[in-house]
């Protein structure tokens, strides 16, 4: 038997909190509303111009040749999670804070998990590998790979480092003040990129890059019927569904969390994956 009471104070709180940690979000993913199931695709194109483009009158038009191939990237799950305050926690942090610590500790777990996927899509689907010898060499001619691609000469430019290389072999290069986008620290406007992130998710030894606004967050929007049924709270920008209930036989309190999320690299071939020499990187 489950008995309700009002947590609903809890899960508001939750989704607020959730909203203001992954306000940073549209900066730099463009968010995209999908069904639970769709098949996330990711593209490359190849451009070939034709050879002869100059003609004489009546003459038919030469044909350039422009190809786009889909990439699956994965299919977007349906996922959900608990965690449970037993009545001992509560009798000794008392209730709001017994809930709220393992609110924040879930939390992060949930921004641990955007950046997992981000960084496992970006090197499942990377369009160039290269190897260099360090760091600022990595960055330069990764960038010179992603402004090589069609559509993105002269683009802005992302990168994502391991958290250890970046404090190890880039942080004092110049001064940089660090920014946190829901647990991904980055700075901006750094050796030449626009946003540089370091993550614990990233290999050491291992850079990727991209253009900027070439990275996508497919949702499943939190207001559909199973929100809905479940009676869950949304956060104000769709991206998850939350609630807080007690179990009576237990006597805990749990928060349980709806959503499907994944983070990828629209055009995969503006994507570049660096590789360090061992002897520089280790």
């Amino acid at each position: 038997m489950t008995v309700q009471f009002d947590l609903t104070p809890y899960s508001k709180d939750f989704a607020n909190q959730f909203d203001i940690r992954t306000e940073g979000f549209i900066d730099f993913f463009n968010l995209m509303s999908m069904g639970q199931g769709t098949m996330i695709k990711g593209q490359r194109a190849d451009v070939t111009l034709a050879a002869d483009m100059n003609h004489e009158a009546h003459e038919e038009i030469s044909e350039s040749n422009v190809r786009l191939y889909d990439v699956n990237i994965a299919e977007l799950k349906f996922d959900a999670t608990k965690v449970r305050v037993s009545y001992q926690d509560i009798q000794k942090w008392g209730q709001a804070n017994a809930i709220d610590r393992k609110d924040r500790e879930l939390m992060n777990a949930l921004g641990h998990h955007i950046e997992s996927r981000l960084v496992a899509n970006l090197g499942d689907h990377a369009g160039t590998q290269i190897t260099e010898v360090d760091y600022k060499s990595a960055l330069a001619m990764a960038k010179a790979e992603v402004n090589t691609k069609p559509g993105f000469k002269g683009s802005q430019s992302i990168a994502f480092v391991n958290t250890m290389d970046y404090y190890r072999y880039l942080a004092d290069s110049e001064v940089a003040t660090a920014q946190n986008l829901f647990g991904m620290d980055y700075v901006k406007n750094f050796l030449g990129y626009s946003v540089i992130f370091f993550s614990s998710q990233v290999e050491k030894g291992t850079v990727f890059v991209t253009a900027d606004g070439n990275l996508n967050l497919a949702h499943i929007p939190a207001n559909g019927p199973a929100f809905s049924a479940l009676e869950l709270t949304p956060s104000d920008n769709k991206l998850i569904g939350v609630k807080h209930y007690l179990n009576d036989n237990t006597g805990d309190i749990f928060t349980k969390v709806h959503f499907g999320l994944e983070a990828f690299a629209e055009r995969t071939d503006a994507v570049v994956q660096v590789t360090i020499d061992e002897g520089v990187a280790a």
